[in-house]
């Protein structure tokens, strides 16, 4: 179950001085996050012509670990069937593809519709296409990703 506890020993060395053994124990916290708006909410981008991009929507990732830092590792991406008609990039400088966020911290995201073909694009409630998320940290203890639908149409 998790959090895990773990343990290790540190052996310091040096040439003139006996080794040094320490004991270390410690449990780790499982990082949790929200998105918003999150998942069945989402986003609809409306009618966008062909060719062009929206106005950017506005999402925001926020660590709801206590006591913890939660690290993203990349950029807020797009994916599913429909991925490439959506662009997302971080905004205002205060998060990166890097971002250590402490407990109860936030940053933001935007993503944008850039329909290159007429049609529905993306994903409504039943329907399978596109949705944002961010990743935390490879190798890091995390209950997944939080999806969140986009749609829209190319005129």
């Amino acid at each position: 179950t998790l959090p895990l506890a773990q343990t290790a020993t540190l052996n310091v060395n040096a040439s003139n001085a006996a080794t040094v053994t320490v004991a270390l124990t410690g449990t780790g916290v499982l990082p949790t996050y929200t998105l918003t708006p999150g998942p069945g909410v989402g986003h609809n981008f409306g009618n966008q012509a062909v060719g062009t991009q929206s106005a950017p929507f506005t999402f925001t990732v926020t660590n709801t670990t206590a006591g913890g830092e939660l690290w993203l590792a990349g950029n807020p991406v797009d994916a599913g069937t429909f991925a490439n008609q959506f662009v997302a990039s971080f905004t205002g400088g205060t998060c990166t593809a890097s971002t250590h966020l402490a407990s109860t911290q936030s940053c933001t995201f935007t993503v944008r519709f850039a329909p290159t073909t007429a049609g529905a694009k993306g994903t409504g409630v039943l329907n399978p296409g596109a949705r944002v998320g961010v990743t935390t940290a490879p190798g890091a203890i995390n209950t997944g990703i939080l999806n969140s639908p986009v749609w829209g149409s190319g005129i």
